[in-house]
């Protein structure tokens, strides 16, 4: 008898529907923005997201509960209109890393790119929580996660790649860090804004939004449903599929075998790429 596969089949029989969709989503897109926030997923988007939506809203004077819905606070506050995106590496649609939409600068060449990324082993733990006990997508274990390549560590090196090379097509392209935003997170706020093409900054109301987009506050948010997007929800109560869960720095040691580690660690220093220069 044949095993099942880890990953659900009906989202890798999706994949080859999944990627023209995502060409149409790009050519969409690029109408519709100035600025890309490009991150793999579980890189510290929410919290971003978040921390700028507070700054947005409380600046124009509109509820908190808005923070996530973005295009309006940008045309009130005259905000460069400004997209957070996944760029087609996701390890929740079925896409083999050799899909040439994974990363690709066909939605982004000529615009503005931040780009926010975080440690892969990091990634990689909260990723399969993600797929696991919130999507429910994926039945394996972590270490099959990590070595298949459409949800593992083969992906989001393609993807780091990707986006290294093609960095120059970009009219601006800034790097930012999830380690950023523990360690400075108003340092994040201003970088982002100023891509945003707010020069004149208000400390003040930064201050503010830095503290109310701390983790704590984060957990609270999501735990009672405040923001007016859905898509920081967790209908299950279930705190393993929560989008806001450890956020530590480091935690993946706990989660992950020294096989695992050794093989990421492998694919990490195969890519070519210095993470000491990220970091």
């Amino acid at each position: 008898m044949e095993a099942a596969l880890p990953l659900s089949a009906a989202v890798v029989s999706n994949a080859s529907q999944r990627e023209t969709q995502y060409r149409a989503d790009f050519a969409r897109d690029r109408e519709l923005a100035d600025l890309f926030v490009i991150s793999f997923p579980k890189s510290g988007r929410t919290w971003h997201r978040v921390l700028v939506g507070l700054y947005l809203a409380r600046l124009c004077r509109q509820p908190a509960r808005s923070a996530l819905d973005l295009a309006p606070l940008c045309r009130l506050t005259g905000a460069a209109r400004t997209i957070y995106t996944h760029n087609g590496a996701n390890f929740l649609d079925g896409l083999l890393p050799s899909s040439d939409v994974v990363a690709s600068p066909e939605l982004w060449r000529d615009r503005s790119v931040i780009l926010l990324i975080r440690d892969p082993r990091e990634i990689l733990v909260s990723a399969y929580n993600h797929a696991y006990f919130r999507d429910r997508i994926f039945s394996g274990q972590i270490s099959d996660f990590v070595r298949d390549p459409r949800t593992g560590i083969a992906k989001i090196m393609t993807a780091f790649a990707r986006w290294h090379a093609s960095c120059h097509m970009a009219s601006c392209f800034q790097l930012t860090s999830y380690r950023l935003l523990h360690r400075d997170p108003m340092a994040v706020l201003r970088q982002t804004l100023q891509a945003m093409g707010i020069s004149v900054i208000d400390e003040a109301i930064g201050e503010e939004a830095v503290r109310a987009a701390r983790f704590e506050e984060m957990r609270i948010y999501e735990r009672h449903g405040y923001f007016s997007s859905k898509r920081m929800r967790n209908p299950s109560g279930d705190p393993r599929a929560a989008k806001v869960r450890e956020g530590r720095l480091d935690a993946y040691r706990t989660h992950l075998s020294e096989d695992d580690l050794a093989f990421i660690e492998k694919a990490m220093r195969s890519s070519g790429l210095s993470f000491e220069a990220f970091y």
